[in-house]
């Protein structure tokens, strides 16, 4: 069995484990990322988070971020997780000045003061505007963007 050392963070009411795997070590330890997810964010019987956040070298940007979700699933973007990365890759030496993050979704520009994190996420795409959807047995009237 190894060791994964990991920080428990919190942003805006989310709750989450960051992994740095910067060094690369963490394959070494895990070799399932959805299943490793699924057991630590269990709230009941491990240590209970909304997502692991994985932080890894980048060739295009100051730094990677990879999510996981409770499920397992990997996810391209969180803008919660992308500000508790941020902070943490600030606070433990890893980026100075504005950080640049690569995500699925794409680079994301970041820009700290104190403790606050400002993003400038991705363009909107995939806005679909009067969708009609079924919910309960209703009939409702909704809007999307990614």
């Amino acid at each position: 069995m190894s060791l994964v050392k990991f920080t428990k963070v919190v942003g805006a009411g989310n709750d989450f484990i960051v992994v740095d795997n910067r060094d690369g070590r963490l394959g070494k330890a895990v070799k399932d990322f959805a299943r490793f997810s699924r057991q630590l964010c269990h709230r009941k019987y491990a240590i209970g988070a909304d997502g692991v956040l994985v932080l890894e070298r980048s060739r295009k940007a100051d730094l990677t971020m990879r999510i996981f979700n409770p499920d397992g699933s990997e996810a391209g973007m969180c803008g919660n997780g992308a500000r508790c990365s941020v902070l943490y890759a600030r606070l433990n030496g890893v980026c100075r000045g504005n950080v640049r993050l690569e995500t699925v979704a794409g680079i994301i520009t970041a820009s700290v003061r104190g403790d606050l994190v400002k993003l400038n996420m991705t363009d909107p795409a995939g806005i679909d505007l009067n969708k009609k959807i079924s919910l309960g047995g209703r009939g409702l009237l909704c809007h999307f963007v990614d």
